[in-house]
């Protein structure tokens, strides 16, 4: 089926507009939108300065020691490790697995750390 040479004309002509159409609308707002940013942006950056501000240095500064009346409040509180028991267990074994027979061998120690006898 062969087209008519005055179909394929109108064909060719009809694609030549429609591909312009499509150009020219891509085109023009893109151009237009830029056009009207730019005006309204102009006077904005001719009156703001355009620098950073001015970052002066920051220098470390130790606090004060503490005066001696501080001190002494500290040692009146009770200490920091605590006071051992008058009786310690310490509980231990030999090996970190159970063997076959399922026995398990366990070391006490009892230390006495009062002067009474147990």
């Amino acid at each position: 089926m062969t087209k008519k040479p005055k179909a394929r004309r109108l064909e060719a002509l009809l694609r030549l507009m429609l591909g312009l159409i499509i150009i020219l609308n891509a085109m023009v707002p893109t151009v237009a939108l830029a056009k009207s940013n730019l005006e309204n942006s102009l006077p904005d950056r001719l009156t703001t300065p355009r620098r950073l501000p001015v970052q002066y240095p920051v220098y470390y500064e130790p606090q004060p020691l503490p005066s001696r009346v501080a001190q002494t409040e500290m040692e009146d509180q009770e200490p920091l490790v605590p006071k051992k028991d008058n009786i310690e267990f310490t509980i231990s074994t030999e090996k970190a697995k159970v063997e076959g027979n399922r026995t398990i061998t366990i070391n006490v120690f009892i230390r006495n750390h009062s002067k009474s006898t147990i």
